[in-house]
């Protein structure tokens, strides 16, 4: 489970605008989050969808209305 501390300090990258590839980072601020207090977590197989830009996300909606619609 994510500690509330994982607000503060994306709050921070925003406020001092800390981005990478125009974006604002999760994994940045997990992986502070880690550095500072650890935590345990899983690796699993699978596919990530990346939906943090306008056109990654409509890529993502594309193909899942595909699978939707082939009965996947």
């Amino acid at each position: 489970m994510l500690k509330p501390k994982i607000f503060e300090l994306l709050e921070a990258e925003i406020v001092n605008n800390l981005r990478q590839r125009g974006e604002f980072q999760l994994t940045t601020a997990l992986d502070r989050l880690r550095q500072e207090e650890g935590f345990t977590g899983i690796m699993m197989d699978g596919k990530r969808y990346d939906i943090g830009l306008p056109t990654y996300y409509l890529e993502t909606l594309n193909i899942f209305s595909q699978k939707d619609s082939s009965g996947l």
